[in-house]
């Protein structure tokens, strides 16, 4: 998931501090501001998680 979250252009420091918050990753991503909405729903229409 970590090379496909860099894909999409987040930063390492950002994947790392959404992993270590409590919830969904992709939820705690959108919640931080780490990725925007588009990016959320793009991921969330994928299927590869």
């Amino acid at each position: 998931m970590v090379d496909k979250l860099r894909s999409l252009g987040l930063s390492d420091d950002a994947i790392h501090f959404a992993q270590r918050q409590p919830g969904p990753l992709l939820m705690v991503l959108w919640r931080y501001g780490l990725i925007n909405a588009d990016q959320l729903d793009e991921m969330l229409a994928c299927d590869w998680l």
